[in-house]
């Protein structure tokens, strides 16, 4: 607080009029070196004892220097920034780069992965499905399963047993030629039999047969003696009617075996005999086994009817 020369008011120390009566309060000036009040006729500092206009002059510690405008220090910060600021742009980018390849070889990974999968996948039910289907053909065991199993498994694990089981088929299929071959002995024997023509009868025959009318290893001496039975002494003439239609021929083939032929038939038997309450007719059923050579190896006759 200050106090006013002429009222004797208290004032502030920074008021500049009295608020009382209004007057200009004085200034103390203040030393420029030493910061001590003066008055303002003072010439010399009573503190420090300088003239307030003489030259200040300052000490080391006082000296500010600033760098001129367009210094090198200016353009150092400068150079610095704008590198900062290419370098984070470099990293950013190459970041970027490697964020980009990095996802996108997880992709082609991930993808290669699936795609792995999804082939083990589809060639597992393969092989359930080639299980499935080769036990079906195996079950069937016809031409047409086998073939449905090669048409469905080009690749298949059972390919060459497939075929082996259709060549074996396809053995044991009887060809036109063949039927007419065991046909044509079977009528043979019985037109032979019926004309009491021991010698190609015997043609007709294996030297030694699996079984004859009942009898195991039957032999060419068989045969004679049931045809000399069947032309008695008091028969005339013996009539077989045998129909080459309904022969029925079948064919079977072991592994490793020659084919063997089957055929079935029925004939009727007329005789004309002197004693005609004897037997006269006869309806008969047959079957015979022929060998690779068409010979019969074994032959059964059962009669149906007679009188």
């Amino acid at each position: 607080m200050k106090q006013c020369p002429y009222c004797g008011v208290q004032l502030n120390d920074d008021s500049l009029f009295c608020t009382e009566c209004g007057k200009p309060l004085p200034q103390i000036n203040v030393c420029p070196h030493c910061g001590a009040p003066m008055n303002d006729g003072d010439s010399f500092c009573q503190s420090c004892g300088k003239m307030p206009n003489e030259v200040i002059t300052q000490t080391p510690y006082q000296s500010v220097s600033y760098p001129e405008r367009g210094s090198s220090g200016s353009w150092g910060k400068v150079l610095f920034i704008v590198l900062s600021i290419i370098l984070l742009a470099g990293l950013s980018v190459g970041g970027y780069f490697f964020y980009s390849d990095y996802s996108k070889k997880k992709a082609q990974e991930e993808a290669r992965l699936k795609a792995e999968r999804a082939e083990q996948e589809r060639v597992q039910n393969m092989e359930k499905q080639d299980a499935a289907d080769w036990e079906f053909a195996t079950s069937e065991n016809t031409e047409e399963a086998y073939l449905d199993y090669l048409l469905k498994h080009e690749d298949g694990k059972h390919v060459a047993e497939a075929q082996k089981e259709l060549n074996k088929i396809d053995s044991q299929k009887l060809s036109d030629s063949e039927a007419y071959d065991v046909s044509n002995t079977i009528e043979g024997f019985f037109n032979s039999l019926s004309a009491g023509n021991e010698e190609d009868m015997l043609k007709c025959i294996s030297p030694v047969m699996d079984n004859f009318l009942g009898k195991a290893g039957a032999t060419k001496v068989d045969a004679i003696s049931f045809m000399r039975r069947l032309h008695a002494d008091d028969v005339y003439s013996v009539n077989i009617s045998l129909d080459s239609n309904d022969i029925h021929v079948s064919k079977t083939l072991q592994e490793g075996a020659s084919p063997v032929y089957q055929a079935e038939f029925s004939y009727d038997q007329r005789l004309e005999r002197e004693d005609t309450s004897l037997e006269t007719f006869a309806s008969i059923k047959g079957s015979a086994t022929l060998n690779e050579n068409f010979k019969i190896t074994s032959m059964s006759l059962k009669k149906m009817s007679s009188y």
